[in-house]
């Protein structure tokens, strides 16, 4: 694991001291409550979330943080609103993870300071690539293309995960949304955090939370450069899943930081206001690409199969 230098030490609690910044312009945040705010964080897969946890853990230490749970019922993704299963005492202590749903905060929304994550839509499914190779290692007995793995999920999948989880959209209601409708609602719930940033952010965002005494900031779930699959992506393979993932792709400029009037007017003009079939091939052809991502590689059918 990777080590940042440590900074100066703060006897500071995160968030006790009145921030000097301002929410993001055109962000619809409260202003603090009195200097003091709690912590919301919403994970988005694959954008440095073990490494913001583990900083996180060493602030507030066991059972400090409530980090909801899924709710793994079969019919609760497709068609219940809210897919987390409600932590006790959520009262004054900081909501994180995966499927900390804005609903949580209910009421109390500027009591927290509310933050989440993205990346160019290639570096997701590059990381997340290169992960599943390295903790499937030892166990496959084949390789499976990058290709075939992008195709074996969902497109904007972090939309997906942010409209479904943190917005609370049931499954079937935002499968059937145009790519213009989860861009609009994907941004209406973005409007609502006090930092939606590029994940380049991220040590900025830990350093104001301050340190534990005598650490610094622990990289997780870093691979090194000469352990991954695939290293990079050419420029045109890039551009290839932009355009796969439009809808990614134009919060992710939104999160880095370009002129979001500009850059929504571009998304109004470019992304279909309708439902694709396509959408349907796209989920019926699925589970033949996740057989070649989950399944051949770990019994050697790529060999009896010719794959």
């Amino acid at each position: 694991m990777n080590k940042i230098a440590t900074p100066v030490s703060t006897s500071n609690p995160p968030f006790q001291n009145e921030r000097t910044q301002s929410p993001q312009p055109g962000l619809t945040a409260n202003l603090d409550n009195g200097g003091r705010r709690l912590i919301y964080w919403f994970h988005i897969p694959k954008t440095a979330g073990m490494t913001i946890i583990n900083h996180l853990a060493q602030q507030y230490k066991e059972g400090g943080l409530v980090y909801p749970s899924k709710n793994k019922s079969l019919v609760c993704d497709l068609f219940l609103k809210k897919k987390f299963i409600v932590p006790p005492e959520l009262n004054d202590r900081p909501i994180v993870g995966h499927f900390a749903s804005f609903s949580l905060m209910r009421g109390r929304e500027s009591n927290y300071y509310k933050a989440c994550f993205w990346r160019h839509p290639a570096d997701w499914f590059l990381s997340y690539y290169n992960w599943r190779n390295r903790r499937d290692e030892r166990r496959k007995k084949g390789n499976y293309s990058f290709y075939d793995f992008v195709k074996s999920l969902s497109h904007n999948p972090m939309s997906q995960d942010f409209l479904l989880y943190c917005g609370d959209e049931p499954g079937w209601k935002y499968f059937f949304m145009s790519d213009l409708r989860k861009f609009k609602r994907a941004i209406s719930l973005a409007n609502r955090f006090d930092l939606f940033a590029d994940i380049s952010s991220v040590n900025d965002y830990l350093d104001s939370i301050g340190f534990a005494e005598n650490e610094g900031i622990e990289i997780r779930n870093s691979i090194p450069k000469e352990e991954k699959a695939l290293k990079s992506l050419d420029l045109e393979a890039r551009r290839r899943l932009e355009l796969l993932n439009p809808v990614d792709y134009y919060i992710y400029r939104v999160a880095l930081g370009e002129n979001r009037e500009q850059v929504i007017s571009e998304a109004d003009r470019v992304l279909t206001d309708r439902f694709q079939f396509r959408d349907v091939v796209r989920l019926m052809a699925r589970p033949y690409y996740r057989s070649k991502v989950v399944l051949i590689p770990f019994f050697n059918l790529h060999l009896r199969l010719g794959l």
